[in-house]
């Protein structure tokens, strides 16, 4: 009898060896955190903690759309409930089956209950099936072992964390690492290579699966100099670098999502806490740059070059253990709130000095305007100063490059009075001086305001009248200056006229007409020249400008080109063969426009926007995808419209890509997509996806290429870029994306699904 159960103790166990390691990846979602698997047309999302939320939950899957989680009932659980096995996750027509690490009882926690059932089915007294048995196999090994029950009682009794179940312990020649056993993250917990030495390279793989964090402490050596850090990591510990002695600076991948450096110092992404001053840096003094808000534990833990380090106020919190064992003193300003959390921490500190105005006089100036002469002086350095009516409230610093010997001339000094006159340090010290000021003509005429009158908002054709009216503080007389506008990005070069001061109004009224060369917003550049008087004969001051009122922009859209004609189907007229080439050519014109009133867009790059826009926009008719349509021949890439595509009616994403870039020239330098692929400037992202913050940080701009495969050798899918707003943080391509759709633009945000991993530069043709 014995023996006999033992048979079926063996046979069940291969049973459930069998049922959990056959499962395989599933499609459409993905997650760092989770195993996403399908098995028997069901499909599995293993390795979620006990008592896991649903907000949490959803928050470690990636998917194009909405997810929803519901209990055995098939009613909706919230954000606040917990996860438990069997918990169903539905995202778009897709189902997957929650699991729990070691909750075989599906209450969304790890007891004895769980264990108890775990130890039943090892000896074949009660089988966990289906998703209970996934649920038994704790560290997710695609096994139910022994294992399994002593990391459940590990997790019962606090011995250990969640995510150390899933981590195994490995060496190599040159690292201590952890693999997570769910997610094949690398964890670096240690630099074992002893003849390490310049520069230290952190891999971005090891044995094939991608490395995520720095764990721990790499260890004492005085010869390495320089670590670079990948693309991929995620997660530095506080201590890692703290042993390398003669480390001058840390570079970081600008792709990576978690970290940057400056100057050789390592910083969170948003560069608001300092996380590492390298050892080996050379600087006796250094100041905390002013977007710090927080100075990381052991940012410079043993530091021996730095004499004196200086806080500025804008500084929020010094997490424990920051300054441990550094040589130098920390400084701050006079009555600084920081001097609290410093003694509080036992940080050892001292008060810096407040800056000195050594100089201040004032002189009379042309037309009245006052000369305000200023020195000062400091031990930390100046780096901002202001001028401001005494009593006012609002101080408008202006930022300097920061010096000890401060010297400047300050003209805009609107009336006589006291004023007083500030510098300001870079730890925030203030010193500050007054000065009466009554060398000002108080009768002179000043202009008042400039702005545009008509039209008063909107949009505006090219030849298009725009009225500037200029207003003074009382009547003037005599010639009148001369007022030059910005059109955009450039100088306008359109037509002014205006009239002659006839002492009788406060205004002069210019008239600028636009021409068709030019596109944006209407500015002033400058307002100089003439002889005006005012009415008491004396010269009118026009030294300050008021900024322009009205937004108002020249209207030229690629939708106007638009027309109403369609081609039929069949052989075309020369004649409409040069109706439909005279459209595109108006379109890349049109194109290189609207590129210039974005920035200072090379030509090239307007040309394939140009041709791209065309195939989207282009009034005959539309040009949807189709898989391997190529459009043209192989021996006909001319710009315009061949007679055979009037039946072709389709086109597939690698060749509308090229297609626009052989219209701009580019077919003798990129004749296929082979070629294309191997442009010296690639950056690639490997199987990896890019987000939409990476490219926008790689410099990317209009005309580059982007490509979506996860093989060197596929194909995959292609696009152009069309715009880049890294203000409001958001790209545009144009691409033939599926047989649903036609060609199009496509807009991607900061935060979105974004698939692609290369990004193609084309210096051969753009530069």
């Amino acid at each position: 009898m014995k023996k006999k159960n033992k048979i079926m103790y063996i046979l069940l166990l291969l049973v459930s060896i069998v049922s959990i390691s056959s499962i395989s990846h599933a499609a459409n979602v993905s997650s760092d955190e989770y195993k996403i698997t399908s098995k028997e047309n069901t499909n599995y999302i293993i390795g979620i903690y006990p008592n896991t939320r649903v907000e949490k939950v959803k928050a470690n899957i990636k998917a194009n759309s909405n997810i929803n989680i519901y209990n055995e009932k098939g009613q909706a659980i919230g954000e606040n409930e917990i996860v438990v096995t069997g918990s169903k996750i539905q995202i778009e027509n897709e189902t997957y089956i929650a699991i729990v690490c070691g909750d075989v009882n599906a209450d969304g926690n790890a007891n004895l209950t769980d264990l108890v059932k775990i130890k039943s089915h090892l000896i074949g007294k009660e089988i966990l099936e289906k998703e209970k048995g996934i649920a038994a196999d704790v560290d997710a090994n695609g096994r139910v072992t022994s294992t399994d029950i002593l990391n459940l009682k590990r997790l019962l009794v606090r011995i250990i964390e969640e995510r150390e179940i899933f981590e195994k312990k490995y060496s190599n020649s040159e690292y201590e690492y952890k693999k997570n056993t769910l997610t094949n993250k690398i964890g670096i917990t240690e630099l074992i290579d002893t003849k390490a030495s310049g520069t230290l390279q952190i891999p971005s793989k090891i044995d094939g699966n991608e490395v995520k964090e720095i764990e721990n402490f790499l260890g004492e050596n005085s010869k390495i100099t320089k670590v670079t850090i990948p693309t991929g990591i995620e997660k530095i510990s506080n201590i890692a670098f703290s042993g390398l002695t003669n480390l001058q600076g840390i570079e970081v991948s600008g792709l990576n999502e978690n970290y940057c450096s400056e100057e050789g110092i390592l910083y969170n992404k948003g560069k608001d806490t300092l996380v590492c001053y390298p050892r080996g840096k050379e600087e006796k003094e250094y100041t905390i740059g002013e977007e710090v808000k927080k100075i990381g534990e052991f940012a410079f833990y043993k530091n021996s070059k730095i004499e004196k380090l200086y806080l500025t106020e804008e500084i929020e919190e010094v997490e424990k253990n920051a300054f441990e064992e550094m040589k130098g003193k920390v400084y701050v300003k006079e009555g600084s709130d920081l001097i609290a959390m410093l003694i509080e921490k036992g940080i050892n500190y001292a008060i810096d000095a407040k800056p000195e105005i050594t100089k201040l006089t004032s002189t009379e100036g042309t037309n009245q305007v006052i000369t305000l002469t200023i020195e000062a002086t400091d031990d930390v350095g100046i780096v901002a100063w202001s001028v401001e009516a005494k009593g006012t409230e609002k101080i408008n610093w202006k930022k300097i490059e920061a010096t000890k010997n401060f010297q400047t001339k300050y003209q805009e000094i609107p009336t006589n009075g006291t004023y007083v006159v500030r510098v300001k340090d870079t730890v925030g010290n203030i010193g500050e001086k007054e000065i009466v000021i009554k060398e000002i003509d108080e009768t002179t005429k000043k202009v008042k305001e400039i702005r545009i009158i008509s039209p008063t908002s909107g949009e505006y054709e090219p030849g298009q009248k725009i009225i500037i009216r200029v207003s003074f503080t009382g009547n003037v007389v005599g010639e009148a200056p001369q007022l030059k506008v910005t059109v955009g990005n450039e100088i306008g070069t359109g037509t002014m006229t205006n009239t002659e001061a006839r002492g009788t109004t406060d205004y002069i009224d210019y008239t600028y007409i636009t021409n068709d060369q030019q596109m944006g917003e209407i500015g002033v550049y400058s307002y100089t020249g003439g002889s005006l008087k005012g009415t008491n004969g004396k010269p009118v001051s026009i030294f300050k400008l008021a900024s322009v009122g009205n937004n108002v922009s020249i209207k030229l859209t690629l939708e106007e080109l638009q027309g109403t004609t369609r081609i039929p189907n069949g052989q075309m007229s020369d004649a409409e063969l040069a109706e439909i080439n005279q459209h595109l050519e108006n379109y890349i014109n049109t194109a290189y426009k609207i590129a210039k009133a974005k920035g200072d867009i090379n030509p090239k790059r307007a040309k394939v926007m140009a041709a791209a826009y065309w195939l989207i926009y282009n009034p005959f008719y539309r040009v949807q995808y189709q898989w391997g349509r190529p459009l043209a021949h192989d021996d006909y890439y001319g710009i315009g419209w061949d007679p055979s595509w009037s039946n072709t009616r389709g086109i597939e994403c690698q060749n509308f890509v090229l297609w626009s870039l052989w219209n701009a020239g580019a077919k003798s330098i990129y004749p296929n997509a082979s070629q294309l692929q191997h442009s010296e400037e690639y950056l690639d992202n490997g199987d990896h996806d890019f987000t939409v913050q990476q490219v926008l940080n790689a410099g990317i701009e209009p005309g580059d290429i982007l490509r979506k495969s996860r093989t060197a050798t596929e194909n995959g899918h292609w696009s152009i870029v069309m715009t880049v707003n890294r203000e409001e943080g958001y790209i545009e391509v144009a691409h033939a994306v599926d047989p649903k759709s036609d060609t199009k633009i496509t807009r991607y945000n900061v935060g979105g699904r974004f698939r692609y991993q290369h990004l193609y530069k084309l210096p051969d043709f753009y530069n």
